[in-house]
Order: structure tokens, then sequence, then C-alpha cells
């Protein structure tokens, strides 16, 4: 059940990230599952995973959502 909640909402937490990332109150985008878990009312354990995918598949998920065309 968690997964298929997870993996709903994984490209509206990557277009979060992006959008947190070049906002005027930047994180460190370490830090920054708190914000996901809030915004998403999603748990820690369901947080961190998304988050290190974004961080270690950046340019990946970056080009693949076209982000610089938004």
């Amino acid at each position: 059940m968690v997964e298929q909640r997870i993996m709903i909402n994984k490209d509206k937490v990557f277009k979060f990230l992006f959008e947190l990332q070049v906002s005027d109150h930047a994180p460190n985008m370490l830090n920054s599952g708190i914000y996901v878990q809030k915004r998403f009312g999603l748990t820690y354990e369901e947080t961190k995973p998304i988050v290190l995918e974004w961080i270690t598949n950046y340019e990946k998920i970056y080009d693949r959502m076209e982000i610089d065309k938004e």
C-alpha cells in the first residue's frame, strides 16, 4: 500500500524539490526531506528513498521532466 502511494506522488515530489531548490528559501537539499514530509504528508521512511533518488538521479530526472522548459 505504501509503495503505491509513493509511486503516485513521486513526480509531484520531484517537481516540488526542483521548485524548492530555486526558491528564495531554498534549504540544503540534503535536508529537504522535512519539507517533503510536511507538504505531502509522508513519513520519514516514505520520504527518504524519494529524496535520495532525486539527489542520485538529478540530471536524468531533470531532463525527463523537462524542468528547463517550464
